[in-house]
């Protein structure tokens, strides 16, 4: 066998796949796809609708021309949707500063601070567009089955560390 840097010997291969890295991959994957099926939850406006990233960035100037008010119950529905996707906005942000920390206990606090802000954006859309409430749904579930996804990889990573520790 050729000692190239692609190459590696089987029991190297095995040892990475028995190791703590696999966890942490798996981590990683489950909150990427977490992030990227939230971000593309389709949301009713007006007459059509608009993936979930769209009102990210629309809820951007709102927030810094100071129009923006933090009123999630009551109020008119484009106000509970700029609210949430301001704190979805803040979700994906912290999820992306968690997926780039190396350590072990910021990682995970990062990961579920900003996947709490998800949930709680993913709430409100739907107790506010409780007239689509069937549509929404429909689109929010592959949302929420990569969350149940995140959790076993979030319990399985937790105990892999707690061991090493």
């Amino acid at each position: 066998m050729v000692n190239s840097p692609t190459a590696q010997s089987p029991e190297r291969c095995a040892s990475l796949k028995s190791s703590k890295f696999q966890p942490l991959t798996q981590l990683n994957k489950a909150t990427l796809w977490t992030a990227i099926l939230h971000a593309l939850i389709l949301i009713p406006w007006g007459h059509g609708v608009a993936p979930l990233i769209v009102f990210e960035a629309v809820s951007i100037p709102d927030f810094v021309s100071n129009n923006f008010t933090l009123s999630v119950n009551g109020g008119h529905y484009e106000k509970a949707i700029a609210v949430s996707s301001f704190i979805s906005l803040v979700g994906h942000i912290l999820i992306i500063i968690g997926l780039l920390l190396k350590t072990n206990i910021r990682k995970l606090i990062f990961i579920w601070v900003g996947m709490s802000g998800l949930i709680i954006s993913s709430l409100n859309f739907l107790f506010h567009s409780f007239d689509f409430i069937g549509y929404l749904f429909s689109f929010s579930l592959p949302f929420f089955l990569t969350f149940i996804w995140l959790i076993v990889a979030t319990m399985r990573y937790w105990k892999i560390m707690k061991r090493t520790n």
